[in-house]
């Protein structure tokens, strides 16, 4: 006696951590922030700074950046062995501070999604209502320079 086949799991694969830290990376809006400053030593434990620097390469991509082309965006090397955090002054006046000892680049995205971007003021299209006239106004300017 055949036992019947069950499915388990999701029907395809995952395409794996680089696409899920492209896909936080493409949700990124500093419109939320006023400045942002990021904070490590370079000499302290590899794992806790290499997270934090490919994070600091994602988020200082031009594209990134233009999304609030007034939001201040420092660097501060110490040498001190404090741990790596990245501090976010938002425009309504509060602070958010990501202490990222021990978080991945994806988790640092995705909180940093969550946290500031979800704050970034959305954008609202304006609908411009034509009157008849003007729409064969504009139809006929059209058919004269063709």
């Amino acid at each position: 006696m055949a036992l019947p086949l069950r499915k388990w799991g999701s029907l395809s694969r995952s395409n794996g951590i680089y696409s899920a830290i492209n896909k936080q990376v493409q949700l990124l809006n500093y419109g939320g922030a006023e400045k942002i400053s990021l904070t490590f030593d370079p000499f302290d434990e590899v794992k806790r700074v290499t997270e934090l620097r490919s994070v600091l390469s994602y988020m200082n991509q031009h594209k990134r950046r233009l999304t609030n082309p007034k939001c201040a965006f420092k660097t501060n090397i110490v040498c001190d062995r404090s741990p790596p955090s990245v501090h976010v002054q938002l425009i309504d006046g509060s602070e958010v501070l990501f202490k990222t000892e021990n978080l991945s680049c994806l988790e640092v995205l995705s909180l940093f999604n969550e946290l500031v971007s979800s704050k970034a003021p959305k954008k609202q299209e304006v609908t411009v209502l034509l009157t008849k006239a003007e729409k064969a106004a504009a139809a006929g300017a059209k058919k004269k320079w063709k």
